[in-house]
Order: structure tokens, then C-alpha cells, then sequence
């Protein structure tokens, strides 16, 4: 299994729809096959720079995926995003910080982000 977190904005809602717009964002994601898990990052769990509504961080979701459905799960992301701008993030082994991260639609990166995870 891979730790990876989401960072989601999108400029086509307010703060107050930002967070219903990333929870539907989950439901969605979490049908997808190889992942696991998904959930919103709270305050006191989230990456430093994160920034937060309330109590929990407005656009951040930590994913739990099969280290080898990477590709597909990063492909099916940027399906999702429609308009949104999507980071994603790959977790330090010791969870400390971000070891790799990459915008899903500059593919560029995301072959530098998947070649990182071998």
C-alpha cells in the first residue's frame, strides 16, 4: 500500500461549497479500483502549508492505494478533475513530510512522480 495525499482547489466555488465539493470529490474517488481508502485531512494531521476551514483542511485528502495502481488511480484523478486543480502527493515512508508531488495534468511530472515510486 502507498500513502498519498490529494490537494484539490477549485476556482469555480466558494470557501463554503469548496468542502461539499471535496467530499462528493471522495465518493467519487474511493469507487475507483486500487483504492482503498479515502478521507479529508484534519487540521492537526495536515502537511505543513496546509491550509484549513474550520476544522478540517479544505482540499486535502489522504488516499490509501495499491502502490501499483498508481497510474491508474493518478489517470482516473485527472478524468475527475473537471476544472479543478489536482496535486498529488506522495507521503515520506516515516509519514514526516512529502517526499514527491505532481499536478495530474502536467504529464511530465506525473511520469517524474510515478518513476519516483518505483
Amino acid at each position: 500500500m502507498a500513502d498519498f495525499y490529494l490537494v484539490i482547489t477549485n476556482p469555480d466555488v466558494d470557501e463554503e461549497d469548496l468542502e461539499a465539493d471535496i467530499l462528493n470529490f471522495a465518493e467519487e474517488l474511493q469507487q475507483q479500483p486500487g483504492v482503498n481508502a479515502v478521507e479529508m485531512v484534519t487540521e492537526t494531521a495536515a502537511p505543513d502549508g496546509a491550509k484549513g476551514i474550520g476544522k478540517a483542511v479544505a482540499g486535502f485528502l489522504e488516499l490509501d492505494i495499491a502502490a501499483e495502481m498508481a497510474g491508474e488511480v493518478i489517470s482516473a484523478v485527472k478524468e475527475m478533475a473537471q476544472g479543478r486543480d489536482v496535486e498529488i502527493m506522495k507521503k515520506e515512508a516515516d509519514g514526516s513530510g512529502i517526499k514527491v508531488k505532481a499536478n495530474v495534468n502536467d504529464l511530465p511530472a506525473v511520469k517524474d512522480f510515478l518513476n519516483s515510486l518505483d
